[in-house]
């Protein structure tokens, strides 16, 4: 089975799946083919294609109205270099394949609508400028024969323990102490400012990542931070320095309040940009009981030009 994309993209994406009906335990397996149909070649970010382990939520997954929870690593990577894409001819296509059910809460029985996508907006190379951000695979239905899960209340996990921090396998050059200080610092900082700002006088300081000022996207904005500087003064936090991969940090999101930091995140400075103390902020915006904020551009140069989508600014981790 395959879907192919219906709309006229410079690339097309290709979304196969290995079963359309699944029993109650049967794991889900895609393949995305991206297909460059164009006449000249186009430059594919290497983190948006499907792997063993994801680096991002890459699926549109719905049952009955509502997302499926992507359970997987939300991650902060420095801005995008050369090395950071694959070069794809004309013509020519790349393939990535992963377990969906790994990545997603695919459990509950009933059916599944599963679209691939690729955003291609707000990227820096002149190549993956399009006048849609997003490439998207059709809709794929899946169907799991398996009983309906009472939900849990997820927003009582770590709610009830008091203001802490535990650290795992972290030494000196992690310097998290200060690190998770200032962090709370820039977090209050920034509450304090949106709490005594309104839409008609927030300034550059606001415009510069989140665009023109509403009431309704800076009450939003206020109340990330709002929710940040709740998350560093009063849950008990823990920072995991066990990863060794190259980017600062990841976290689940549905497993507030653990961060794990990495290659990157390590050294970097204690505060300023890209720093230790603002990638602790990133991955706290992203727990889903904190702002659930996603990964829509990094870097300074990205978020600045983020900040004319409004509805992405705000919801982007680094343009916090």
């Amino acid at each position: 089975m395959f879907a192919m994309a219906a709309a006229s993209h410079a690339l097309k994406a290709r979304l196969d799946v290995n079963k359309t009906l699944l029993g109650e335990t049967d794991d889900l397996i895609a393949t995305v083919t991206v297909t460059n149909d164009t006449g000249k070649a186009v430059f594919v970010p290497k983190w948006q294609m499907p792997s063993q382990r994801l680096e991002g939520d890459l699926f549109e997954i719905t049952q009955n109205g509502h997302r499926a929870e992507y359970i997987g690593r939300v991650i902060k990577r420095a801005a995008p270099a050369a090395s950071d894409y694959v070069r794809l001819a004309p013509g020519a296509s790349i393939q990535g394949q992963t377990e969906l059910s790994r990545h997603y809460d695919l459990l509950d029985g009933g059916e599944y609508l599963i679209a691939f996508r690729m955003n291609l907006g707000s990227e820096l190379i002149s190549e993956l400028r399009r006048p849609s951000d997003v490439v998207r695979s059709e809709i794929v239905s899946v169907w799991r024969d398996a009983p309906v899960r009472v939900k849990e209340d997820l927003s009582s996990i770590n709610v009830m323990v008091g203001a802490a921090l535990s650290t795992v396998g972290c030494g000196s050059s992690d310097n998290v102490t200060n690190a998770f200080n200032a962090a709370t610092t820039y977090a209050t900082n920034s509450k304090n400012y949106m709490q005594t700002h309104t839409a008609s006088n927030v300034g550059p300081r606001y415009t510069t990542w989140f665009g023109t000022p509403t009431t309704t996207y800076v009450s939003t904005v206020t109340n990330h931070f709002v929710k940040i500087e709740d998350a560093f003064l009063n849950k008990a936090v823990t920072i995991n320095c066990t990863c060794t991969d190259n980017y600062y940090a990841y976290v689940y999101k549905n497993q507030p309040y653990i961060i794990y930091v990495c290659n990157a995140y390590r050294s970097a400075p204690t505060t300023g940009t890209d720093s230790k103390a603002g990638t602790l902020i990133h991955e706290m915006s992203h727990f889903t009981v904190v702002a659930d904020t996603d990964d829509w551009a990094y870097g300074q140069t990205s978020c600045k030009k983020l900040a004319t989508r409004e509805t992405k600014s705000t919801d982007n981790a680094d343009s916090h």
